[in-house]
């Protein structure tokens, strides 16, 4: 055990929400706060590291006024991918005598939830799509360049797939029959028609068109083939992604694959199932998917805890995990 380290905080920071958890060295839960957006991209740097120190100063005064210097921190944030080293500084300065500190993307947060090595493959999709590998210090990202520059595996291509498809059959362009039940359950969903929604479609934008998504799944799962193929489309894309993280990681074992995102945790099975028959025959074998069944701050205590324990991170893992999912009061998805 590092010298003073007695305590963690995990902190999983979002485009919505941030969530922070403080426990003791064997997990327990001491404290828990949810505050609002942190990525920096979109609130700003300053105001990022501002949010991120009220809620661990908020957790350390939860837990009984804890000294800083007892603690290790690790902050898992959307959008601090290339911007951590900026963001750990801009915290750091206003925390004085912190134990440990780390910052990252919220991305390892995910890995590290049911990885006990913190290594391995994430795939995320839900608004959007993106795939990293982990690997030591290598740190890779396939895919997920932004609706401009890549296609296929999110929500948004999903409901931008099913919405191009009744528009289709609403003016001839494909069969009307076939197309029917999509249309008529598009057309529910929007309170409208499709093409009578442009002026909304255009206006909202990405989130609007993604929330047409699990239009899609219900269908495909109640046998509709042309919502079943747009599916088909989408989790070969993902297993494009996994694929090439496969190739990267150059492994000769079973490699585990977390996936989150809206997505993939509310189309398991059936999703999940398509992800993994688009994989390569050879490197199937590889590639151990994985839904995540603990909230993503876990992952982020599991890296807190990892610089408490660092040689025995994996051995110990499995009693920490316990003992949180034991006293944690939030929501496990």
């Amino acid at each position: 055990m590092s010298s003073l380290l007695s305590y963690c905080i995990g902190i999983d920071g979002g485009g919505t929400k941030t969530e922070g958890v403080l426990t003791d060295a064997s997990g327990h839960v001491l404290g828990q706060k949810n505050y609002g957006a942190s990525n920096p991209n979109d609130v700003g740097l300053d105001n990022s590291a501002e949010l991120i120190v009220t809620l661990i100063s908020d957790l350390l005064a939860e837990g009984g006024n804890i000294p800083l210097e007892e603690v290790s921190i690790f902050a898992g944030i959307s959008g601090a991918l290339n911007r951590r080293e900026e963001l750990a500084a801009a915290i750091g300065h206003r925390l004085k005598n912190v134990g440990s500190l780390s910052v990252h993307s919220d991305v390892i947060n995910l890995l590290s939830s049911v990885s006990p090595t913190g290594e391995g493959i994430c795939l995320i999709s839900g608004t959007g799509s993106v795939c990293f590998a982990r690997s030591g210090n290598t740190f890779l990202r396939i895919g997920g360049w932004g609706y401009l520059l890549d296609s296929g595996g999110s929500g948004y291509d999903v409901g931008r797939m099913a919405l191009e498809a009744a528009l289709k059959a609403g003016d001839g362009r494909v069969d009307a029959a076939t197309h029917a039940p999509l249309r008529q359950a598009l057309t529910a969903h929007l309170g409208c028609p499709p093409e009578a929604a442009i002026t909304q479609i255009y206006e909202q934008g990405k989130p609007y068109i993604a929330a047409c998504a699990p239009v899609v799944f219900d269908l495909a799962q109640n046998g509709d083939s042309v919502s079943d193929s747009i599916l088909q489309t989408n989790a070969q894309a993902l297993a494009d992604c996994i694929a090439a993280a496969l190739k990267a990681l150059e492994s000769d074992r079973p490699v585990p694959v977390i996936l989150g995102g809206s997505l993939c945790v509310k189309g398991e099975p059936y999703f999940t199932e398509k992800i993994q028959s688009g994989l390569p025959a050879h490197l199937a074998p590889l590639a151990r998917l994985t839904v995540a069944d603990v909230p993503p701050v876990f992952g982020a205590l599991a890296e807190a805890f990892g610089h408490i324990f660092p040689i025995d991170r994996c051995r110990l893992f499995g009693d920490f995990r316990h003992t949180f999912l034991q006293t944690y009061g939030g929501s496990l998805t």
